[in-house]
């Protein structure tokens, strides 16, 4: 099993990949915690950064790119700022967004990623 395991990462950069899967769009926010509010127990942050990344099958996309596999993407996504983001993204890592199908009735999922990124002040 681990010599087949060998095998295919030692060949992944000549295996051409196509992720076919929900895109979506992962928004990523740092910052502190500086109280909770009165209103709810919730937190209170200010932001000093945030990231956004392909997320979904996205996220697979760069993984296999990353290993140096010839990936492309097939997905469907709106017509909106996200689903452009997701297609310069990959542009940019010399991915084709030809397999992005843009319906106007559709819109790209965006989902906040905060949990451990978000650094609480209070102990």
């Amino acid at each position: 099993m681990l010599t087949n395991f060998v095998s295919i990462f030692n060949n992944i950069q000549k295996t051409r990949i196509v992720v076919v899967g929900d895109l979506m769009v992962d928004h990523f926010i740092w910052g502190k915690v500086t109280r909770i509010s009165p209103e709810a127990p919730v937190p209170i942050v200010v932001q000093s950064r945030e990231e956004l990344m392909p997320g979904g099958a996205g996220n697979v996309v760069r993984n296999l790119s990353a290993l140096g596999c010839p990936v492309s993407v097939v997905s469907v996504v709106g017509l909106d700022s996200h689903a452009e983001f997701l297609s310069r993204y990959f542009e940019t890592m010399g991915i084709s967004a030809r397999g992005l199908i843009k319906i106007d009735a559709r819109k790209t999922a965006c989902k906040p990623r905060h949990g451990p990124s978000v650094i609480s002040t209070k102990s």
